[in-house]
């Protein structure tokens, strides 16, 4: 769509299945999105060509994101996030988590990602594998979404529309740090 007078621009069209969750690029020049049945797919944002199909692995995504420029695609199962070469479709790593992965967003331009559990935040680095830190405080509910705000601030949220009967916050944290900010 154009923001600035609503016209659709276009229509990516998934081969079948309903689509599950879908990111653009922080650059926004790709969109990958991933179905119920048919797996994660990256779209060039500017004319809606399917670039790349990223079979899906024993279940649906759960969340999706890619990276700056679309080199790198990531896609949540259960308790593992899987880290995707955007170009040529193969798998560069798999995180294996203690808990169910509920949301997760790429930090900026590098290989920092922010993951959120049913109960945790931490900040791994998906090149090595490596949990960095975690993110402080404790989250009571479970969150149900998480942005990065230009690499510097992480902001998950949980209640809302989706979850109206429980506890709802807002919380954000140092990105570089995960020290607690608000």
């Amino acid at each position: 769509w154009n923001a600035s007078d609503g016209r659709a621009l276009h229509a990516l069209r998934h081969m079948g299945g309903l689509i599950r969750c879908l990111q653009v690029s922080p650059c926004g020049k790709k969109v990958a999105s991933a179905t119920y049945s048919e797996g994660t797919f990256v779209w060039n944002a500017r004319d809606g060509t399917l670039e790349r199909r990223i079979p899906r692995r024993a279940g649906s995504a759960v969340d999706v994101a890619v990276s700056w420029g679309g080199a790198q695609v990531v896609s949540s199962l259960d308790r593992r996030i899987f880290v995707w070469s955007g170009v040529t479709g193969a798998l560069l790593r798999t995180l294996f988590l203690s808990e169910t992965v509920v949301a997760f967003a790429l930090l900026g331009r590098g290989a920092r990602l922010v993951v959120l559990t049913e109960t945790t935040g931490a900040v791994w680095d998906w090149a090595s594998g490596q949990r960095l830190f975690d993110l402080a405080g404790s989250f009571g509910d479970e969150p149900q979404r998480v942005v990065v705000s230009g690499g510097s601030e992480v902001v998950a949220a949980c209640g809302g529309a989706l979850r109206p009967w429980g506890r709802q916050w807002a919380t954000i944290w140092d990105a570089a740090t995960g020290r607690l900010l608000h």
